[in-house]
């Protein structure tokens, strides 16, 4: 079973699941209205990253839900 809470931390990256709470530091990384030229949203505009982040946050509790 995938454990959709699982975080992996070292002394250099953390990964764990997106959140709300990740929304200022989003902002420093998508700023940039290029970089969204082939993805399928433009995560500079700030409510469509905020969009984003709160439908991830949504899948992610949907996930566990299901799998109970």
């Amino acid at each position: 079973m995938i454990d959709f809470n699982k975080t992996l931390e070292t002394n250099l990256i953390l990964l764990r699941p997106l959140s709300l709470g990740d929304y200022d530091k989003f902002i420093e990384m998508t700023s940039d209205k290029d970089l969204w030229k082939y993805f399928t949203s433009d995560l500079s505009d700030r409510n469509v990253l905020q969009r984003w982040i709160e439908n991830g946050e949504q899948e992610i509790k949907n996930k566990i839900k299901s799998l109970g």
